[in-house]
C-alpha cells in the first residue's frame, strides 16, 4: 500500500544588502529632524561675539520623487535666518554660552521604477556646464590609472548609456564588500583605496562607482541623505549617486542596495556634492576670548505613514525545471520577467521561500532592455534526509523589488531520480547561454501556442509575431523553429506572423532568427502530458477513531488539465459524480468507522480527458479504529482467513 504524506517546507530568506521592502509602496510620508548645538567657551578676559554664522546645506530637497510638504527652522537664542535653494544660514550677533539650531520637515517620497530611454555611449553630445562640473577628479572621488583600466574593461564594447552605467554599478556591488571596519568607520576612504582593498561602506562604494563613471566621461554626483536599512533596523545616514543622462536628466543609482535607475521611497535626499567628504554645515565667527566647540549633527528620520501598495510594472513567473526529484537533489528553477516599457528598466528578483539554495545569495539584479522578456535561474537544494515510502511537496516563491510575486511547487521522494549539483549547474549554464541571444534592438519576436498544454498524441501549432524595431531594412531574415525554417524580409516597423508545426514534440522548443544584422534566439516552453495529471492531495480525517463513530473525510482533487465525467467512489459506500474539473476542488463526505476495521479508506476515481479517453486513479489511506467490539474482532478474524 502506498503512503502519501504532503508537507509544506518553508524557509524565509531575506537578503542582507536589501533595504526594507518600502519599495512595495507608492509613497511614504516622512518626518525629518536636524539639530546642531555649539558651545561657546570663554577663553580669557571679557568674551565678545561680533557674529557667529552657521551655513547649513543638509536639508530635504524638492525633486521629481520628493515633495516638501513643510519645512520649519528655529534657533536658540533667536538667530537671523536666511533661506535659499542651496543653503540655510543662521547668524547670531550676541554672545551666549550655548547656540542651537533646529530644522523640522515633512516630506512625501514617491516610488518610480526606472524607465530610461536609449542614449548613445560614449556620450557624443555637448554636456551642459552644470553637469560637466561632475566629471572632475576630487580628493576622495579620485581617478587613477587602475580605476580607468577597471572601468574600461567593464564597459568595453557597450553602445547604450544605461547598460554601461548598470554594468559599472553591478560590478561595484558584486566586487566591493560592505565592511564597517576601523578604516572605513572613522574617515571616508578614497576611491583608489576602495578599489585596491575591495571593501567599504555606502560612501566608499558610491565614491568608487562615481569615479568609474567619471573616468569614462559620464557625469555623476554624490548624494547624501537618509534611508532605512535592515542592518540598523532603522533610518540612518546613507549615500548614493545620481548619474547624468543627456536630454533626460539625473538618474539615481544606489549601488549598496542594488537599486539601479531608481531608489526605494525610504530614501530622503538632503544634499548633492562633487566629493563624498564635503562639509554639510560650515561655520565662521568673529570673536574675542571665545573658543567654539561644535557638537556632532543629530539627524532623525521617522516614517509617518505608508501609502498604498504599488502595482509592480513587471510580470513574473516561476517554473522548476524538474517536477519530481529524489533526496539530495539540486533543482534549477526559472524566473521569467517581462519589461512592459519601450525603455530600459531594472529590478531585483528575490527568493523569499525555498527549501534551501545551492548559492547563499538569494537575490539577483536584472537589467531589462526595452520590452524584453528575460529569464534568470536559481538552484534549490533538497535535503538528503527523506524517509522511504513518502512523497513530499515543497514550495518556491520569488518577488521583484516592487512586490510582484510568483510561486510554484514540486515533489521529492525516494521514488524519484536524484539530480546532482553538476547536472543542475550544467543545465543552468546552457540555458543562460541561450538567454544571451534572447534580445535584439532591431527585431522583436513573440511566440505563442494555440493551447496552454498538449498531450503527447497532439500536434502543437506555434504562431510567431515578428516586428522590425530598428532603423534598418532586414533582408533574408531566416526564422527557424528547430529544423523548420522560413525566410522573409521586414521593412522598418513592419510586422509579420509565421505559423510552425514542430516536427517533434518536446517540452522546450528553440526559435532562432538570423541574418547579417540579427542573431536572436527565443525559447518556447510547452506543457506536455502523457495523460491527465489528476492528483488526490491533502487528505483529512481523524486517526485514530472509535468504532462506529461517524467522521468527515475530505481531500483536494487537483488537475492542471481539464478532466471530465468524474465518478468518485470511496470503498463503494459513497458515490459522487462531477461533470468536469480543472484546478483544485475540495471533495468531502461523511463516513462511519465501522466499515474500516479491516479495510483502509480507498478512493477510486474513473474519469476521461477532454478528448474522451478513459483513465482511473486509486489511492488508499490507513485508518486506525479503536475500541472494536469482541464479536467484530471475531468476525474479522474469519474474514482474513477467507
Amino acid at each position: 500500500m502506498k503512503k502519501v504524506l504532503i508537507i509544506l517546507i518553508i524557509f524565509l530568506l531575506i537578503p542582507l544588502a536589501q533595504a526594507e521592502r518600502f519599495s512595495h509602496y507608492e509613497e511614504l510620508d516622512l518626518k525629518f529632524n536636524l539639530e546642531v548645538s555649539i558651545d561657546l567657551i570663554q577663553s580669557g578676559g571679557t568674551p565678545n561675539l561680533e557674529k557667529f554664522i552657521a551655513n547649513l546645506t543638509l536639508f530635504p530637497r524638492e525633486t521629481s520623487t520628493q515633495d516638501i510638504l513643510n519645512l520649519e527652522t528655529s534657533s536658540s537664542p533667536i538667530a537671523e535666518i536666511i533661506e535659499d535653494s542651496d543653503s540655510i544660514t543662521f547668524q547670531w550677533n550676541d554672545y551666549n554660552e550655548n547656540l542651537n539650531l533646529e530644522l523640522e520637515s515633512f516630506v512625501k517620497t514617491q516610488n518610480k521604477p526606472a524607465k530610461i530611454p536609449s542614449i548613445d555611449f560614449p556620450i557624443n553630445q555637448d554636456i551642459p556646464d552644470d553637469a560637466e562640473y561632475y566629471l572632475d577628479n576630487t580628493e576622495n572621488i579620485d581617478i587613477n590609472e587602475d580605476i580607468i583600466q577597471q572601468a574600461n574593461s567593464i564597459v568595453e564594447g557597450e553602445t547604450d548609456l544605461f547598460t554601461t552605467v548598470y554594468k559599472l554599478a553591478e560590478w561595484t556591488n558584486e566586487n566591493i564588500e560592505y565592511d564597517l571596519n576601523s578604516f572605513t568607520e572613522t574617515a571616508v576612504q578614497k576611491s583608489s583605496w576602495v578599489l585596491e582593498n575591495r571593501e567599504g561602506v555606502c560612501d566608499e562604494i558610491t565614491s568608487l562607482f562615481i569615479s568609474m563613471c567619471r573616468s569614462v566621461g559620464i557625469p555623476a554626483k554624490f548624494v547624501a541623505g537618509t534611508s532605512y536599512s535592515t542592518l540598523q533596523k532603522s533610518f540612518g545616514n546613507h549615500g548614493w549617486a545620481e548619474v547624468y543622462f543627456p536630454e533626460y536628466g539625473w538618474v539615481p543609482f544606489d549601488v549598496t542596495f542594488g537599486e539601479y535607475g531608481y531608489v526605494n521611497p525610504s530614501h530622503l535626499k538632503l544634499t548633492e556634492t562633487l566629493d563624498s567628504a564635503e562639509y554639510s554645515i560650515n561655520y565662521k565667527w568673529v570673536q574675542q576670548n571665545i573658543e567654539a566647540k561644535i557638537n556632532p549633527i543629530q539627524l532623525k528620520t521617522q516614517l509617518i505613514e505608508k501609502g498604498d501598495l504599488i502595482d509592480s510594472p513587471f510580470d513574473i513567473t516561476l517554473d522548476p525545471l524538474f517536477e519530481e526529484v529524489g533526496p539530495g537533489s539540486y533543482v534549477p528553477f526559472e524566473v521569467s520577467i517581462k519589461n512592459p516599457y519601450d525603455k530600459y528598466s531594472s529590478t531585483a528578483i528575490i527568493v523569499t521561500v525555498a527549501p534551501g539554495l545551492e548559492d547563499d545569495k538569494n537575490y539577483k539584479y536584472v537589467l531589462l532592455n526595452p520590452n524584453e522578456k528575460k529569464k534568470i535561474y536559481f538552484i534549490a537544494k533538497i535535503t538528503e534526509d527523506v524517509p522511504p515510502g513518502y512523497t513530499f511537496t515543497t514550495h518556491l516563491e520569488v518577488q521583484d523589488s516592487f512586490g510582484a510575486m510568483a510561486s510554484h511547487t514540486f515533489q521529492y521522494s525516494q521514488l524519484f531520480e536524484t539530480f546532482t549539483q553538476k547536472e543542475a549547474l550544467d543545465l543552468v549554464e546552457s540555458l543562460e547561454q541561450e538567454e544571451e541571444k534572447s534580445y535584439s534592438p532591431q527585431l522583436n519576436i513573440e511566440c505563442n501556442t494555440t493551447k496552454s498544454y498538449y498531450y503527447t498524441y497532439e500536434e502543437p501549432e506555434i504562431t510567431c509575431s515578428l516586428k522590425n524595431t530598428g532603423n534598418n531594412y532586414l533582408e533574408d531574415l531566416k526564422i527557424c523553429l528547430e529544423e523548420n525554417c522560413q525566410t522573409l524580409d521586414l521593412r522598418i516597423s513592419q510586422q509579420e506572423e509565421l505559423n510552425f508545426l514542430p516536427e517533434k514534440q518536446t517540452k522546450r522548443l528553440i526559435v532562432t532568427a538570423k541574418n547579417q544584422d540579427v542573431d536572436l534566439q527565443k525559447t518556447i516552453d510547452l506543457k506536455v502530458f502523457e495523460k491527465p495529471d489528476l492528483k488526490i492531495q491533502y487528505p483529512e480525517y481523524p486517526n485514530p477513531i472509535n468504532y462506529s463513530n461517524t467522521f468527515d473525510f475530505s481531500f483536494i482533487l487537483s488537475s492542471e488539465v481539464l478532466v471530465k465525467n468524474l465518478e468518485i467512489k470511496i470503498n463503494n459506500y459513497e458515490e459522487n459524480y462531477i461533470l468536469e474539473s480543472q484546478g483544485s476542488k475540495t471533495i468531502s463526505t461523511n463516513l462511519n468507522s465501522k466499515f474500516f476495521t479491516i479495510e483502509p479508506i480507498t478512493v477510486k476515481i474513473n474519469y476521461e480527458d477532454e478528448n474522451g479517453n478513459p483513465f482511473s486513479l486509486e489511492e488508499s489511506f490507513q485508518i486506525n479504529v479503536e475500541n472494536i467490539p469482541w464479536y467484530i474482532k471475531f468476525i474479522n478474524f474469519f474474514k482474513k482467513l477467507f
